[in-house]
């Protein structure tokens, strides 16, 4: 069941934005302001949130969420204008629903978020009869079991000096190549 925060401080719709969740599949945690919502982020893991930012700084509610998570955010407002709409969307809000709104149109935004916020898997290994690269992982093996690292294909080319000026100096390509196949 995918987990879903509901922030809102009225606590009429509020309890019907977690009725229509649950309804729809989705298990929710509500919280009556954004601070309470930011501590539920804090404490468990969440897929998605839906906000009221009504009676805190929605931009600042929203510049917290972003700094802790990626999560998508949904914000719900009775707020009509289009420069309240533009502020909550370029602060990081995924989507905005005016009050009143449907069940079913709030699912829907909801699953498109979510839908648009799954990464992709990683690349799959690339294997070759000399090596396997795991770029997930940043790890390349050779076929006889040793790894190489940038700090081990990089370290015999600079001389003991230069690790005082950065812990991984940039090597040429072309130097890393031949320690690579050495």
């Amino acid at each position: 069941m995918t987990a879903v925060v509901v922030s809102d401080p009225d606590q009429a719709c509020r309890r019907f934005t977690t009725a229509a969740l649950r309804h729809g599949g989705f298990g929710v945690t509500s919280a009556s302001t954004a601070d309470q919502a930011l501590l539920i982020l804090r404490r468990r893991p969440v897929k998605a949130m839906v906000i009221d930012p009504t009676g805190s700084d929605g931009v600042e509610a929203l510049a917290a969420i972003r700094l802790r998570t990626e999560i998508p955010v949904i914000v719900v407002s009775r707020l009509t204008d289009e420069c309240d709409k533009v502020a909550m969307l370029d602060a990081g809000a995924d989507d905005y629903l005016v009050k009143p709104f449907g069940s079913e149109e709030l699912l829907a935004r909801l699953r498109v978020a979510l839908r648009r916020s799954v990464q992709p898997a990683d690349d799959p290994p690339v294997e070759t009869p000399d090596f396997v690269i795991d770029f997930g992982a940043r790890r390349f093996f050779r076929r006889d079991g040793s790894e190489r690292t940038r700090r081990t294909t990089c370290a015999p080319t600079w001389p003991p000096s230069a690790a005082s000026l950065s812990p991984i100096p940039p090597t040429p390509v072309t130097s890393s190549r031949r320690r690579a196949w050495a």
